[in-house]
């Protein structure tokens, strides 16, 4: 059987600048980095072991100095005689008595042998005598320690000068130990010394010696990294401890320059000064949860930082290499420092009572920053809980940079408190609980900055103000700087005019004109323009944008919708209150920022973080294409646009970290922990450098990011795959030894792959990625794809075949294109919002779609003329035990209806298939029969045939008469069935479920006048089966596959004798892909999807 895995990558290793070592699985790839090709890859281990690590030795005492690839995995350890890129000589397969967690070569006496010490589980290690001319292995020793814990890490160094073996060994305590013992001819006579080293909490995940021995890097569940110093032979002392990761480490490898880099479970890979223990540079090019292993090489014809290499490896199969070098000059003029909060200390207070007089001293607290805004590159104004304004000057002076802060101004009555801030070009808008705007001139600040008795900020706000709603306090302000002025408000040369938007809670947003003096400093004229008045009475705008062409005001809510508003001219003073000419449900949550993009086109995010891309043409609002923001974006906050409109970037949250995307280029710049979007920040974009500001943990944090792209190396050694579990895999054969695959991810993706079946390798052709959950089914119906994902989403997609080139060959393609999205039964105002810090969202989750023939089921004038053309037929079961049947349809527009729906099921139903009943058994209310499993172990049964959808409850009550429910099949949950029609009119049913057991279930259709549509004959359970549940099944009608969480896939054949039928096991195979949820087949070929994908040609 040919196999080939794509999934998680384990364990890497350079061999040189231009060749790489990376495992997946149990394959070992060599990979070159200049040309970013494979150029050899090998199954090393057996049975789908996985290889935990890779390293590779030159044997420098012969004369040819030969290099030789370690590999090891669980209980394995294999040796290859590296002689060229394609020629690999496999010397030896050594197996361990234990679990094997490090292995480490030592050179012996003998020019043609070498050893290679292997730490174990248990506190024990092996070596082994390798003779790479004879291919000759030989056990030597095993050491045991005396160490009763559990270990769950080592890590061997050996000194060449002192000839001593240190094996550090983490355990599940947190301990570590770490044994001593010289090397030596006769292994059993040693003097074993060890040394104890504790700090950590909870199982020490991995250890790493740097490339002299004198230090020890330990990470472990309690998220840290300790790094221990040798002061002598016999002792070590904690040097540093280290703090960043918000998630576990799995890996971690020193660098120079003092600094270490770890790969976290979160995404990130850090990286660490050892000199002052801060992380510095945080590298996300990773779209998986994990990362699991990190890997460097220092060339030592390159001197300095552009000679090391450094290269991460991830969940989502990619790989990302970095030169040093560019990871530190992004370093060069990075900026960052943090703050303490202003202080406020209450007045001391007396207390008196029958015996003492006490004085309490006086309590301090920290300022909160309520609202922060960047006035420059060098100056910001922020706003603090107790009503203070502060300027903050940055510069740089020299090689360091300075700050300066300066109280401007003391807001004492708390009505006048300002709640919300922007900036004009003259100064700063402020809008105040109630209802006032404060205008603060950017001349005063200046003034206050340099002599703070030349100006006086409290009457010089009295006499810039104005009242800016009728009633309720000032929710937001947006301004819009005038390019053109009317005739009939023509301004003198010193006058400056903004026009600016209030928002207020009674859901108005109030359009004002400002006039403002340069020249004497001050407010001239105020007038208010018109009244933006919302459809509802609760409603309230969260966003806008302005259109100068047509002077149309396009404005998001609070609940999704987006409103266009077109002001008309109009020559009386009268205030005219504006109602939307459009109205449109575009998002599902709170809009957040709108920003144009060209003329005529903007773009759009919500809370939800989806972002759309929208034109505007005759003053409507058409949406173009819909996806999310990125992968590690939950909320959109905000768009950045430069001057002169080249870049735009959004600015998003996910969890508590704040990541910068460029839109156009569609990649990440800047990701960062700062607490969360609820947090107080703002930044300031120019050139090519963000300043950042925001509060945590009671400081303001400062930073300077610069967004060169650090990636000199090629970024990807594969196309990749789902960083997360596939849940769902459609695999069908195209022509020229292609494999087209559409997979669905729990991260939300859906990802449209070719393997090339002559090269070997998987490209990504197109990511679907509209779902806001994770994606757990799909169907392919001719030229449509439907993809159902939990929170009751379902998702019609387009083919359109186009050229492209796989690998050097032509071929065609197929790219998908979104038609339209149906959030099952809610209603518009059940659909995802936010309100008040309560999400409300669709608890059912779609589990298995079925294609249903429409012209099997469909009358000829079923549907009203409304509805337009009927282009696709499914049936979805979902997780509260239902049956609905979807329509897509085309009219104008796509749409997908909901044409009915019933409940065959009290409990969750997790899998379905269906039959088309063969021509002479069919009737006009028997078409088809349809199969479903739920948690409970029933297999449920019911027919479908014409359908009158002008009365959906006759449909229902066909479907009832007839169903038929088998109980108590297994013994739990059926994860998986799949149907077969066999000759004489049998019908094969095979099931999988949590009780390890595959069954064969024989069905005979009915042809009697029983309304019984089948007939049960037979079932047949095999005595062999799985060691855990069993996860996916797939069957012709010859052979069954059957796949379970024990990682195995097995073959059976299917037998009949007489009406008997039986399943007889011929063939097991290991798979390298955990936790198995799905298989796919198409002619020869098979695929498994789990954590990662495995083809297997099987015939």
């Amino acid at each position: 059987m040919q196999r080939y895995f794509y999934g998680p990558i384990t364990a890497l290793s350079f061999l040189s600048s231009e060749y790489l070592f990376y495992a997946q699985g149990c394959w070992l790839i060599l990979y070159d980095i200049t040309h970013q090709r494979i150029i050899n890859r090998r199954q090393v281990f057996p049975d789908g072991r996985r290889i935990f690590g890779v390293s590779n030795w030159v044997l420098s005492r012969h004369s040819k100095q030969p290099r030789f690839v370690l590999v090891f995995g669980e209980r394995l350890v294999s040796i290859f005689y590296w002689k060229s890129l394609v020629e690999w000589q496999n010397i030896a397969l050594v197996r361990c008595s234990d679990w094997v967690f490090d292995v480490h070569p030592i050179e012996s006496n003998d020019d043609c042998s070498f050893l290679i010490v292997c730490a174990q589980s248990h506190h024990a290690c092996e070596i082994y005598s390798i003779n790479f001319e004879t291919s000759n292995c030989q056990w030597k020793a095993r050491i045991n320690f005396a160490f009763e814990e559990i270990t769950w890490s080592a890590s061997i160094f050996v000194d060449k000068v002192t000839k001593t073996i240190a094996i550090a060994n983490g355990c599940y305590s947190g301990n570590i130990k770490v044994f001593l013992f010289p090397v030596s001819d006769s292994w059993c006579q040693r003097e074993e010394e060890f040394i104890l080293l504790q700090g950590h909490a909870g199982p020490v995940f991995c250890i790493r010696w740097d490339s002299h021995g004198e230090r020890l890097a330990t990470t472990a569940d309690d998220r840290c990294i300790r790094v221990w110093k040798r002061l002598t032979r016999n002792s070590f002392q904690q040097q540093i401890v280290l703090w960043d990761s918000t998630s576990r480490i799995w890996d971690l490898d020193f660098l120079p320059k003092d600094m270490i880099i770890a790969a976290c479970e979160d995404g990130m890979s850090r990286i660490w000064n050892l000199k002052d223990g801060t992380c510095g540079i945080r590298l996300e090019d990773s779209f998986g949860k994990n990362v699991f292993c990190s890997s460097t090489f220092l060339d030592q014809h390159h001197r300095g930082d552009g000679g090391c290499l450094v290269a991460t490896g991830s969940m989502d199969a990619n790989c990302q290499i970095y030169r040093l070098e560019d990871i530190l000059r992004r370093q060069a003029d990075r900026y960052s420092a943090q703050v303490d909060l202003p202080i406020t200390e209450k007045n001391p207070r007396r207390h008196t009572d029958a015996m003492t007089l006490s004085e309490v001293n006086s309590k301090v607290s920290k300022e909160s920053v309520k609202s922060i805004k960047w006035l420059s590159r060098d100056s910001l104004i922020i706003y603090t809980d107790q009503n203070r304004i502060y300027h903050i000057g940055i510069w740089k002076q020299q090689e360091e940079w300075k700050q300066r802060w300066t109280l401007l101004f003391h807001v004492k009555d708390k009505i006048l408190a300002p709640i919300s801030m922007t900036w004009i070009e003259c100064g700063i808008l402020m809008g105040t609980n109630c209802g006032q705007v404060l205008i603060l001139s950017f001349l005063d600040i200046k003034r206050k900055l340099e002599d703070d008795n030349q100006v006086d900020l409290a009457s010089r706000l009295s006499s810039h103000c104005f009242q800016a709603t009728k009633r309720g306090a000032v929710m937001n302000i947006f301004s819009i700087q005038e390019t053109r002025s009317s005739p009939q408000q023509l301004l003198q040369p010193n006058e400056r005019r903004e026009q600016i938007f209030i928002v207020a809670p009674n859901g108005c947003m109030f359009c004002y004109h400002i006039v403002w003096n340069v020249e004497e400093d001050c407010l001239v004229q105020v007038s208010l323009l018109y009244i933006l008045r919302h459809p509802s009475s609760d409603g309230l705008f969260t966003a806008m944008c302005y259109h100068s062409t047509t002077s149309s005001v396009i404005c998001g809510d609070k609940k999704g919708r987006i409103f266009v508003f077109f002001p008309e001219q109009q020559d009386n003073s009268e205030c005219p209150e504006l109602m939307p000419i459009q109205s449109l449900q575009l998002h599902s949550d709170r809009i957040h920022c709108l920003s144009w993009m060209e003329n005529d086109m903007f773009v759009s995010a919500s809370v939800d973080g989806m972002l759309f891309r929208n034109l505007f043409v005759h003053r409507q609002v058409k949406v173009l294409c819909q996806r999310k923001c990125f992968y590690k974006v939950a909320t959109a906050d905000r768009f950045l646009k430069d001057s002169d409109g080249q870049r735009l970037f959004l600015v998003g949250f996910h969890s508590k970290y704040l990541t910068i995307w460029d839109v156009l280029h569609e990649k990440e710049m800047v990701s960062m922990d700062c607490g969360g979007w609820r947090r107080a920040h703002d930044i300031w974009f120019q050139s090519n450098e963000f300043m950042i500001c925001f509060t945590r943990r009671g400081h303001l944090v400062l930073r300077c990011e610069c967004f060169e792209d650090i990636q000199s190396t090629p970024r990807m050694i594969s196309d990749g795959f789902h960083g997360m579990r596939i849940n769902h895999i459609l695999l069908w054969t195209e022509s020229d030894g292609k494999l087209s695959l559409i997979s669905c991810g729990e991260d939300t993706m859906v990802r449209n792959s070719l393997f090339c079946t002559k090269s070997n390798r998987m490209q990504t052709l197109q990511i679907l990625d509209c779902h806001i959950s994770g994606v757990q089914c799909s169907a392919l119906d001719e030229d449509l794809l439907w993809t159902g994902s939990g929170k009751d989403q379902l998702i019609v997609w387009q083919r359109n075949a186009c050229s492209t080139h796989c690998n050097g060959n032509s071929g065609s393609c197929y790219y998908y294109h979104k038609k339209d999205m149906y959030f099952g039964a809610l209603e518009k105002n059940q659909r995802l919002r936010l309100l008040n810090k309560a999400t409300t969202v669709a608890t059912q989750r779609i589990t298995s779609l079925l294609v249903l023939p429409k012209d099997l089921l469909t009358r000829n004038a079923g549907f009203p003329s409304s509805y337009g053309i009927l282009r696709s037929l499914v049936g979805a079961t979902r997780s509260d035990g239902s049956f609905a049947l979807q329509g897509s349809f085309e009219n104008q527009q796509w749409m997908i209806r909901s044409l009915c729906r019933w409940k065959p099921s009290q409990f969750p139903i997790l899998c379905s298939d269906c039959l088309i009943s063969p021509q002479r058994f069919q009737t006009k209310w028997k078409k088809m029969l349809v199969f479903a499993c739920n948690t409970v172990g029933q297999l449920i049964i019911w027919q479908l045939g014409e359908m009158d959808w002008q009365s959906t409850s006759q449909v229902e009550h066909h479907v009832g008469k007839d169903m038929i429910i088998l109980n108590n099949l297994h013994q739990g949950a059926i994860h998986d069935l799949h149907v077969s029609l066999l000759e004489n009119d049998d019908i094969l049913v095979i099931t999988g479920g949590e009780d390890q057991r595959i069954k064969a279930h024989l069905f005979h259709l009915n042809t009697g006048t029983d309304q019984k549509p089948i007939i049960l004959k037979q079932s047949f359970d095999p005595s062999y089966g799985h060691n855990a549940s069993v996860t996916a099944v797939w069957t012709n009608g010859k052979v069954v596959f059957s796949c379970g969480a024990d990682q195995q896939l097995i073959l059976w054949e299917i037998t009949f004798d007489g009406s008997n039928i039986y399943l007889q096991p011929q063939k097991t195979i290991v798979s390298n892909v955990s936790d198995i949820s799905c298989i796919s087949v198409a002619n020869d070929w098979l695929v498994l999807a789990g954590y990662g994908v495995e083809l297997v040609k099987w015939k």
